[in-house]
């Protein structure tokens, strides 16, 4: 044996190569071909039977009286069929008034010239299959939205037999005249036979469930269900419910519980062939877990007693589902202890307090108690107390006081100075803090002026009270007005405030800060303002602050 050559044992030549790829063409084109002629055929076997019942439809509109005069089209030929006869015929004439063939039918055309293609026969009365015939019909087929189109009522010809007008027999008969041609008279000597064909039963369509089934939550039961029959007038729907024996439909169904639905559609069967069935079922959501509610709204007329309210109005509000739920609520003095929540009282209208009730003022809670604890579970409690106020801006939460330390605050106001007067005014307000919040006291000038150190807010107990009081009285004026420095202060002291309450008698120098305001905003910190003996520019700056931050502005003049 000896070893190959190179030449020897090479691949393919490209004449090789070339035959096998003509080889496999060939053989994919036959199976293209083959595929193709297949696909014909079918269409012809169905255009055919398509023919077949549609010419079966139009004998037997024909043979009711039907004519199609002024109609060509294919399309003009099925819509002439798809017609119930006038009123005026109906009432007169023996036979079929209706329809003869499902307003559904429709046709294709093509563009172009094709084998196996139905056309309109004017001549015979009847639809033909031939080939390659230009606007012949390709194809019939079902489009749902000429369901429900109203097609015009045509006139039916006049028939030797019909009912009764005047003559007091149920039917007449009218001899029609015949037309005379000349030559002999030809007689017929056999029974004539009936060469008209009996008429082909179409199938109805099934009829329509609504709404069409599906899971509903349970107050959705007693569940109404209607059916509806898209077929002709003289058609009927028979319904069965959860198994029962079908039984005809007379009129909406009332589902008690879950349950199932099946309805058919029937005719008179020389006519009509009974639809499919339709079939929908209704079934029950599990039930939700009860859901919380939603804690009522407190609102007081005033938020303190003073010199000028002596009476506060509380007005309990339920944003909840009406008869979910009912209020319940309690009073005590400020810094007193709620009772137990089933020994609170119904709140049904807004009460009225007075001072010599609450002279160190109140605090109101309540909650919204379920009506259906299947179904909801008890709010939370919400709260509302009287609170003080420093310079008429009412502490509503954890407050730090930040105030103006600079030389300006040492100006003329009134009998007394700025920073008198605002020490004097905060002395009163945390004397009427209640004591479930927390407070603290800081001051800036050119910087931070003054703080006690601590960088707490501490609960409004008497002790922490005094304290404070007795440090701030103490303290004057420095000089500079930085708010960088005022608005640093707050996010240095824990727990962070709920709310700051500034105020400052001058525009800031020129150091930035805009962002330490928008860190507060971030953080939900409201800053509520005043501004005392302010110029237009400083009393703009301060609305830019509070506006930033969901709060207000005070403004004060000596």
């Amino acid at each position: 044996m000896h070893a190959k050559s190179r030449n020897e044992i090479r691949g393919l030549s490209l004449v090789e190569v070339l035959l096998t790829v003509s080889a496999l063409g060939i053989i994919g084109a036959l199976a293209v071909s083959r595929t193709t002629h297949i696909q014909d055929g079918v269409r012809h076997t169905k255009l055919e039977q398509d023919v077949k019942h549609i010419n079966s439809a139009v004998k037997i509109y024909v043979a009711n009286g039907g004519s199609f005069e002024g109609a060509s089209a294919p399309q003009e030929i099925l819509d002439r069929l798809k017609s119930n006869a006038t009123d005026a015929d109906k009432m007169q004439f023996v036979g079929i008034t209706g329809s003869t063939l499902d307003k559904r039918v429709a046709v294709n055309t093509g563009s172009k010239k094709t084998r196996s293609v139905a056309v309109w026969s004017p001549s015979s009365q009847q639809f033909n299959i031939v080939d390659f015939v230009d606007g012949g019909v390709t194809s019939f087929y079902l489009n749902e939205a000429l369901a429900s189109v109203d097609f015009q009522a045509v006139g039916r010809e006049a028939s030797t037999f019909s009912y009764g007008e005047e003559s007091g027999w149920i039917w007449d008969y009218e001899d029609k005249p015949t037309t005379s041609r000349g030559g002999p008279t030809v007689v017929t000597v056999e029974d004539p036979k009936d060469t008209t064909p009996p008429p082909v039963p179409v199938m109805l369509s099934a009829p329509a469930i609504s709404p069409t089934g599906g899971s509903f939550p349970e107050s959705d039961f007693p569940k109404t269900i209607s059916v509806i029959n898209p077929n002709d007038p003289s058609t009927w729907l028979l319904v069965s419910i959860n198994g029962d024996p079908f039984a005809p439909y007379t009129g909406p169904i009332t589902l008690a519980d879950a349950g199932a639905l099946v309805a058919y559609a029937a005719g008179d069967p020389t006519y009509w062939v009974d639809s499919a069935n339709a079939s929908a079922s209704f079934a029950k959501l599990p039930p939700l877990p009860p859901s919380q509610l939603t804690a009522p709204l407190i609102d007081l007329s005033s938020p303190q007693f003073n010199d000028s309210v002596s009476d506060i109005t509380i007005a309990i509000t339920n944003p909840n589902l009406a008869g979910s739920s009912s209020l319940y609520y309690s009073i005590v003095p400020q810094g007193g202890t709620h009772a137990e929540a089933s020994t609170w009282d119904p709140a049904t209208n807004a009460l009225t307090v007075s001072a010599t009730q609450y002279p160190d003022g109140f605090n109101v809670i309540a909650y919204a108690k379920s009506s259906d604890p299947s179904r909801y579970i008890d709010s939370w409690p919400a709260d509302a107390f009287t609170t003080a106020e420093f310079y008429d801006i009412p502490v509503i939460g954890n407050v730090l006081f930040v105030l103006d330390a600079s030389s300006s605050m040492g100006n003329s106001f009134g009998n007394t100075t700025r920073f008198k007067a605002t020490v004097d005014e905060l002395v009163q307000a945390i004397d009427k803090l209640p004591n479930n919040l927390k407070f603290n006291v800081a001051m800036f000038d050119s910087n931070i002026h003054w703080t006690d150190g601590s960088f707490t807010l501490h609960p409004a107990n008497a002790n922490n009270k005094q304290s404070l009081i007795n440090q701030i009285q103490q303290l004057d004026h420095g000089s500079g007005t930085n708010y960088a420095a005022a608005f640093e202060l707050p996010s240095l002291f824990s727990p962070v405030p709920e709310q700051v309450i500034f105020l400052s008698d001058g525009a800031p120098n020129n150091t930035p800060y805009q962002n330490l305001v928008s860190s507060l905003a971030a953080q939900g910190i409201r800053i509520d303002a005043i501004g005392l003996d302010l110029d237009n520019s400083a009393t703009s700056i301060l609305e830019q602050i509070v506006g930033l931050t969901g709060g207000s502005l005070v403004t004060v003049e000596e």
